[in-house]
């Protein structure tokens, strides 16, 4: 999923004008400004999701001294 994430953001305006579509036709208090905001907050928590979904290492575990040291 987090691939064709990164492809979707990395096709020009492609994020811009979803965001704008969805602003346009949202029942909103936002102003654009404040929705492409928004919408980038969303994307960083998604990206950051991804990421801790695929860490090696499980939080609330007891993690080895040679583990914590080289990573």
């Amino acid at each position: 999923m987090l691939f064709f994430f990164y492809s979707y953001l990395l096709i020009p305006f492609l994020l811009e004008l979803r965001t704008v579509m969805d602003w346009m036709f949202t029942d909103t208090a936002l102003g654009l400004t404040s929705w492409i905001q928004l919408e980038d907050i969303y994307s960083n928590i998604y990206l950051l999701k991804c990421g801790r979904w695929a860490e090696l290492v499980k939080r609330n575990k007891k993690k080895k001294k040679l583990l914590k040291m080289f990573l």
